[in-house]
């Protein structure tokens, strides 16, 4: 469990790391809106993983449940900085950084198969953690 714990930090600290390195593009790069989605979205995925890892060692959940919620939360909080730095990358339009401007097809098709990842995911992960920490603390 602590090993896990671990895992969990270095992997918050890993997008938290890579997080910075997006403001980069932010300031010196084109579509700035885009880097700045992908800047932010990165510190609250990174703030997620590290806030999951701090109350690891709470949460009552059996093996099976334990090992779901670490796969889920790393799988989605990894496919969400994909799918945004993609966006940024080929400067995929959307709701909060262009409204109304139609998508290009398969840049599309991308971006929807990691959200199809990422949703979900980070649904379960949240929902497991959630049901773990129900109740008291361990005896």
């Amino acid at each position: 469990m602590e090993s896990e714990r671990r895992r969990l930090l270095r992997h918050g600290f890993a997008v938290m790391m890579f997080a910075l390195l997006l403001g980069f593009p932010v300031a010196l790069g084109p579509h700035n809106r885009a880097w700045m989605a992908a800047h932010v979205t990165a510190f609250i995925g990174s703030l997620l993983v590290l806030a999951v890892a701090q109350v690891w060692t709470e949460l009552r959940l059996r093996d099976s449940q334990r090992k779901v919620a670490f796969v889920a939360l790393l799988l989605g909080t990894y496919a969400n900085l994909a799918a945004n730095v993609f966006r940024a990358m080929v400067d995929l339009p959307g709701p909060a950084t262009r409204p109304g401007i139609p998508y290009p097809q398969w840049q599309f098709a991308v971006f929807a198969l990691l959200s199809a990842v990422l949703v979900p995911s980070l649904l379960t992960a949240v929902a497991l953690v959630l049901m773990g920490l129900r109740g008291s603390s361990r005896p």
